[in-house]
């Protein structure tokens, strides 16, 4: 299942929740996370669908949040669309459900589909033990997957595309 969030209260609370995956990655928090950087491309994959998938299920979480962050999700997405550019992602569902929701933009602007356009965009895991941070680029380092230490191996295995980042 995917569904768009709409939701004033649940948008807020999630949009903090993200802005605290910023601070991780641009380390300005601590954290016991692994920082492992891929080409943020690769989010529109099917295999980092299935990363996902097993992410859900190493964590326990029965769902994840699909955030933009850039352009505004406010002040332009949702001033303009009447909701926000957020996803939320079930477990269990297929890399093809994943991708056409991605994909999807609201009635008014298919253009704004959440998987083409941003520029700054988080992954988070309601119960926040890994989550993604990436910017848009040309380079293919600017995906970051933060994990526990102990899913090092497991990802490399199935998502051989992340690399560890010596100082995170």
């Amino acid at each position: 299942m995917t569904q768009w969030i709409s939701d004033d209260k649940q948008f807020e609370e999630l949009f903090l929740e993200c802005q605290t995956c910023v601070f991780i990655d641009n380390g300005r928090e601590p954290t016991s996370l692994i920082r492992l950087s891929f080409d943020d491309a690769g989010i529109c994959t099917r295999s980092f669908a299935a990363l996902l998938q097993k992410l859900l299920e190493w964590s326990g979480d029965t769902n994840c949040f699909y955030v933009v962050l850039r352009p505004d999700p406010v002040h332009y997405f949702h001033r303009l669309f009447g909701k926000y550019p957020a996803l939320e992602i079930g477990s269990g569902i297929t890399p093809e459900e994943y991708l056409s929701a991605l994909n999807q933009g609201p009635e008014q602007s298919p253009a704004d589909a959440v998987g083409t356009n941003y520029a700054e965009r988080v992954i988070v895991s309601p119960s926040l033990s890994w989550f993604v941070h990436s910017y848009q680029s040309s380079g293919d380092t600017d995906g970051h997957l933060w994990i526990p230490s102990e899913w090092v191996d497991r990802v490399a295995a199935i998502y051989p595309d992340a690399a560890v980042v010596a100082s995170a």
